[in-house]
């Protein structure tokens, strides 16, 4: 009874002690959570471009090909140019006859404006010939009241006035219709000027024929071949943007609050997990959409029965990489990371 006794004391005690050390580790590793935040089930992601062509026709030559590295402006595909070189050529000869009709407008302009000056100098002489035989008629009419002048003479100073007048109105129109004409060269180079802007146009479009990385990056999502017809506008592959690596990170609500964008964290990926990263704050995901929320006419669908435990939400965090190894990351790489609430970039404990 007494090595029994005994026994069971011991058996006890270990036991206590075991469950006080458990404990112990247990508030511990609670402690360093609440600390140093972390999650397993981050992911690896980075920007990235579609590149879609701006002109429509067959891709004729593809310079890239999967997970090829370009710079910045580097040629990645060209569209068949033929059929846009023939619009450039069509263009030009539109604005080069414009151009000749414009010069012999301009001659003509000339011809015109100088006939219009003819015209103006013959209104001034009519109109002055007029003023004179009016003058001439008031001093017949004067006389002829007085008796010094006979009813013929009278009739011989209105025939020229009448004369006059009627020159003066045949050079007033002709003057008129010399302006008129004048004014046509103004619309023929307002017509040059839309087939300049068309031939622009053409060049232009010409030049979308040879599509260059607006980034530099890497070329996913390649999935076609030389004679495939492009289409304005729809994405043909895509590029991974160099040095823009981040981790998002879902973390507990309770671990926000003493989080901020700028504080230092680490990042390790499973394709090599003995590596870790520094990395800082990005952002702090403000809002998420519950997977059973359903919306119903606008009015909010709400279940009857109730979970007896409280599942705390998770939101995402963006931890931008400070210096990533792009053999080891790729864009949705699994990925775990720990984050240290209040310091800084190089800082992490």
């Amino acid at each position: 009874m007494t090595d029994s006794s005994s026994q069971t004391s011991r058996a006890r005690i270990v036991t206590g002690v075991t469950v006080l050390f458990a404990g112990i580790a247990a508030f511990l590793a609670w402690r360093q959570s609440m600390d140093a935040p972390g999650s397993d089930e981050a992911f690896v992601r980075a920007d990235t471009v579609a590149i879609a062509p701006r002109v429509a026709g067959p891709i004729v030559d593809l310079r890239v090909r999967q997970g090829s590295h370009v710079n910045a402006g580097d040629t990645l595909f060209m569209i068949d140019p033929r059929p846009f070189d023939l619009a450039v050529a069509n263009a030009a000869a539109l604005e080069g006859a414009a151009l000749a009709q414009v010069q012999i407008e301009q001659r003509r302009d000339l011809q015109l404006r100088a006939l219009c000056a003819a015209a103006d100098a013959e209104v001034i002489g009519a109109r002055a010939v007029a003023v004179e035989r009016r003058a001439t008629l008031a001093r017949v009419t004067a006389m002829a009241d007085g008796g010094f002048a006979t009813a013929q003479e009278l009739d011989v100073a209105r025939a020229a006035l009448a004369s006059s007048e009627a020159l003066l109105l045949a050079a007033e129109g002709a003057a008129e219709a010399a302006r008129a004409a004048v004014s046509e060269l103004s619309s023929v180079e307002a017509q040059v000027m839309a087939l300049r802007a068309s031939l622009d146009m053409a060049r232009l479009e010409r030049r979308f024929c040879e599509v260059t990385a607006p980034v530099s990056g890497t070329v996913i999502a390649l999935d076609f071949a030389v004679g495939t017809h492009a289409m304005p506008g729809i994405p043909l592959f895509q590029l991974l943007v160099d040095d823009t690596w981040t981790v998002d990170a879902p973390l507990l609500e309770g671990h926000l609050k003493d989080l901020r964008v700028g504080d230092a964290a680490e990042v390790w990926v499973m394709t090599d997990p003995s590596r870790r990263f520094e990395c800082v704050v990005e952002s702090i995901g403000v809002g998420v959409r519950p997977t059973d929320e359903i919306n119903i006419g606008g009015i909010p669908f709400v279940r009857r029965e109730l979970d007896w435990v409280r599942v705390a939400q998770r939101f995402p965090v963006r931890l931008r990489v400070i210096d990533p190894d792009p053999s080891l990351f790729r864009l949705g790489a699994s990925a775990s990371v720990i984050v240290h609430p209040g310091t800084g970039p190089g800082d992490a404990r």
